[in-house]
This record gives structure tokens, sequence and C-alpha cells, in this order.
């Protein structure tokens, strides 16, 4: 059976593989960083301190899930943002109707999903 930081270490590394899928100078970075921060933690015994960091790697793992959308450069040199099914449903359940409304209006353009 894994240790549950292994466990939270495999679980980022996988959404990261899967987010940054095609871009390896994104990967390359995400998996240095993971790495790094997950070696300074290793010596950390106190089990108040350890459940903390589980508990923002899980975070970190959502957040990064939900939120982080690859950009497509089209032969055209328009840049495309197409999220995924879970991604837009996130960004739904995070603002209001009228804040959407209200970045509309703002000039912000409404996102095309597909």
């Amino acid at each position: 059976m894994s240790s549950p930081p292994l466990a939270a270490y495999r679980h980022l590394l996988r959404v990261v593989r899967n987010v940054f899928k095609g871009d390896e100078a994104m990967l390359s970075g995400a998996y240095s960083e993971l790495r790094s921060r997950f070696e300074a933690s290793r010596a950390d015994s106190d089990p108040g301190v350890v459940k903390k960091k589980l508990e923002e790697a899980s975070e970190a793992a959502d957040f990064i899930r939900s939120f982080v959308v690859q950009c497509h450069v089209n032969e055209k040199g328009t840049v495309r943002v197409k999220p995924e099914k879970h991604q837009v449903e996130s960004m739904q359940d995070e603002i209001t109707e009228e804040q959407f409304d209200i970045s509309v209006k703002h000039g912000m353009s409404r996102p095309r999903c597909s």
C-alpha cells in the first residue's frame, strides 16, 4: 500500500500530465516544481503539518484540473481555448450569472465551449 504523501504526489503527477499533455515545456516545469516541493517536505514528521500539506496537495490538484486550460494557436495565429466539460461546470459553480453578465458587459468575450 502506498503512503499518503506518495499517493498525493502521484495524483498530482497524473493531473499535471493530463492538463499539460502535448506541452513538454509546461510538463517539465510542473514536474520539477512538484518534485522540489515534495522533496522539501520529505523530512516533515509532525502529523498536523503532514495533514495540512496533504490537504494543500489535494486542493492544488483540484484547482489545476478545474481551472487550468491550455490554449492552442491555430494556423491563422488565433489563440483558441477549449475547456473540458468538467472545467466549464467547475467555472459555473464558482461564478454567479450576475458576475458573468457583468464581465461580458465590460468587454470580456463570452467563452465558447464545444
